[in-house]
C-alpha cells in the first residue's frame, strides 16, 4: 500500500512575487501603450461585475471548469478592452495572461518531490484556487510527480480548505490507504489533523521542506 501525499500550491511549492494585477498592469499597458492609471480606472469599474478576477471568490458556479474560467475573464477583459477604447480580441488576450509565468518554484520543490515520488509515495495536489492551477502545474514542470489523479483544486470540486467537507471529498475520491497534507497554512492543517491524515507545515521563513527529511531518510 502506498502513502499519499498531497501538496498545496500557493506557498508551498510556488510563490508569486507580485500579485496579477500588477501583472496586468504591465501586460496592458505594455501591449497597447495605455497610461497604467488610465488602465486601473478601467479595471476598478469592470470589477464590480466581476468579482472573482482579483480576489478569492467562493461563489463557483460559473468557474467549474477551465473553460468557463476562459469565458469568466474574457467578459471581464471585453468589458475592460471597451472602457479603454482597445480593439484586442479578450479570448486570445486571456490565452497571452494565461501563458505568462507569474509563479515560480521555491528553490527546493523539485528536489523534495523527486526523494518522495523515488521514495514511493503517492503525490497530489489539494490546493484552493483556479482551474487553471494545472496550467501552472505543467509550466512549472512539476506534473511529472504528480499523479493526475490525485489533483484536487476547490473551484472544481466546489469545497475549500480548511471545510472538513472538501478534505472528505478528497478522501472519498482517493485510494483507501493513509494521506498526509503538506500545507503552509495552519487552518488546513488543523483540519488534517482532525481527520486523522499526517499534516506538515511547510514554512519557508522556517526550515521549509526539511520537515519532510524524517520521510525520505
Amino acid at each position: 500500500m502506498r502513502n499519499i501525499i498531497l501538496f498545496d500550491l500557493g506557498d508551498t511549492l510556488i510563490f508569486r512575487n507580485r500579485d496579477h494585477r500588477s501583472y496586468d498592469l504591465d501586460l496592458i499597458s505594455d501591449k497597447f501603450k495605455v497610461d497604467q492609471s488610465t488602465i486601473s480606472e478601467a479595471l476598478n469599474m469592470s470589477l464590480s461585475a466581476f468579482p472573482g478576477v482579483y480576489s478569492p471568490w467562493k461563489d463557483n458556479s460559473k468557474i467549474r471548469t477551465l473553460s468557463e474560467e476562459r469565458q469568466y475573464y474574457a467578459s471581464f477583459y471585453t468589458q475592460v478592452f471597451q472602457s479603454l477604447s482597445i480593439s484586442q480580441n479578450a479570448e486570445s488576450f486571456v490565452e497571452i495572461r494565461l501563458s505568462q509565468q507569474r509563479y515560480f518554484l521555491f528553490p527546493e520543490t523539485k528536489a523534495y518531490l523527486k526523494k518522495l515520488y523515488q521514495h514511493g509515495f503517492l503525490l497530489g495536489i489539494f490546493t484552493n484556487g483556479r482551474p487553471s492551477r494545472r496550467l501552472i502545474i505543467k509550466q512549472l514542470n512539476i506534473n511529472e510527480f504528480i499523479d493526475p489523479s490525485l489533483i484536487f483544486i476547490s473551484d472544481e470540486i466546489g469545497l475549500y480548505k480548511p471545510d472538513p467537507k472538501s478534505f472528505a471529498y478528497v478522501k472519498q475520491h482517493a485510494p483507501d490507504t493513509n494521506i498526509a497534507l503538506c500545507d503552509d497554512e495552519l487552518p488546513n492543517l488543523s483540519t488534517a489533523s482532525q481527520m486523522n491524515w499526517g499534516h506538515y507545515q511547510i514554512d519557508h521563513n522556517q526550515s521549509g521542506f526539511k520537515v519532510l527529511d524524517i520521510l525520505v531518510k
